[in-house]
């Protein structure tokens, strides 16, 4: 008999680091977008936020502005 829970690879640990961003980093992100008019990735890396989280809190901004705070809840 063999016994086929050795032929299953092992779970890789997960080595990713997440940023926190605080309330500032995403005040100075739609400062940039909106007040200096720059664009989405210029104004992310203006405010030093990476490009993705950056769009997300964009498109969570047009679906509901009066709902959304800046800041992580």
């Amino acid at each position: 008999n063999i016994d086929m829970t050795e032929a299953r690879p092992k779970k890789k640990e997960k080595d990713t680091e997440y940023n926190l961003y605080t309330k500032n980093d995403r005040l100075a992100y739609f400062y940039f977008l909106n007040q200096k008019g720059m664009k989405p990735k210029q104004a992310a890396q203006a405010a030093n936020v990476n490009h993705h989280t950056a769009r997300k809190w964009k498109r969570q901004y047009e679906r509901d502005p009066d709902a959304y705070e800046p800041h992580k809840k």
